[in-house]
């Protein structure tokens, strides 16, 4: 695709966090119940007026329109027959094309084995796209249409963040080194495209280049309580924290100090933006 995006925010910023068997979206003023009485929601993303989510216990992808945000409706889990015979452990909509990507983790065997497969936003015409070459624990994907391009990272024996082209082809390295369990992969496309990562066992969340070139430590320490998920909107990052149960935000270049947005969330897992309320233009 040709051309550049212009994004500017229509609304205040919608936040969602999958937390346990529900998910929420929090706003400026309050928190919203969208999705409950699910197994294990592991991971979320946003896509028109549907928010999908991967249930890691019932080893499946569901999606449900997003109700008014008057705490009156609650959305209803539609299956899409995606089956996984492992751990599915994170999920992302190409917002161009509306193709579901998504992660998983086979640990049947002597050894894991990962996998990143898509299919159509309704399930259809499934297929893995990646796997083999050391693929073993997938923690987090992330898509950058303009770009054509995916990332995933991996936290396995030798952990590691990968790219390659949205169809699977040409796949290379990006982070091999001073890393020990990479998850939380976010695309900064106000800031040239960089990548945003979290390490939860080093409690860092740093951002790169997407050749890999110029990495720099964006937050790190004790503050951060172990952070497993990221998300980058506008000036902000946020994260939510594995040791507290906290959704956390901070200037994405980390200047100035951590807001607390909520607290003692149970099993948190996944955060995402709704840049859904965006104006995107392609001039």
């Amino acid at each position: 695709m040709q051309g550049t995006s212009t994004c500017r925010a229509m609304t205040p910023p919608l936040i969602y966090l999958s937390n346990g068997p529900e998910i929420r979206s929090l706003s400026l003023s309050r928190t919203t119940q969208i999705v409950r009485n699910e197994r294990r929601v592991e991971s979320i993303d946003i896509y028109g007026n549907l928010i999908y989510w991967a249930d890691s216990y019932d080893r499946t992808i569901k999606r449900s329109w997003i109700p008014d945000h008057n705490g009156a409706v609650i959305g209803y889990g539609q299956d899409l027959d995606i089956k996984s015979n492992g751990k599915l452990t994170s999920i992302k909509i190409d917002y161009v094309t509306g193709n579901l990507y998504w992660t998983e983790t086979d640990r049947s065997g002597s050894k894991p084995r990962g996998r990143v497969g898509v299919a159509t936003n309704d399930g259809r015409y499934r297929r893995t796209l990646i796997s083999g070459g050391n693929l073993e624990f997938p923690t987090s994907i992330a898509l950058d249409p303009e770009n054509g391009l995916m990332f995933w990272a991996d936290a396995g024996s030798i952990p590691k963040i990968e790219a390659s082209w949205l169809d699977g082809s040409k796949r290379w390295q990006i982070i091999t080194t001073a890393v020990r369990y990479p998850t939380g992969l976010a695309i900064d496309y106000t800031n040239n495209h960089r990548l945003y990562f979290v390490d939860t066992k080093l409690s860092k969340i740093e951002s790169v280049k997407q050749n890999g070139n110029d990495r720099v430590v964006i937050l790190q320490g004790d503050t951060l309580r172990h952070p497993i998920s990221l998300d980058v909107f506008e000036s902000w990052v946020y994260w939510v924290t594995r040791d507290t149960g906290d959704l956390i935000k901070q200037d994405k270049f980390g200047r100035g100090v951590p807001v607390v947005l909520e607290k003692d969330l149970v099993n948190p897992t996944s955060v995402a933006g709704e840049y859904w309320d965006w104006d995107l233009r392609w001039d």
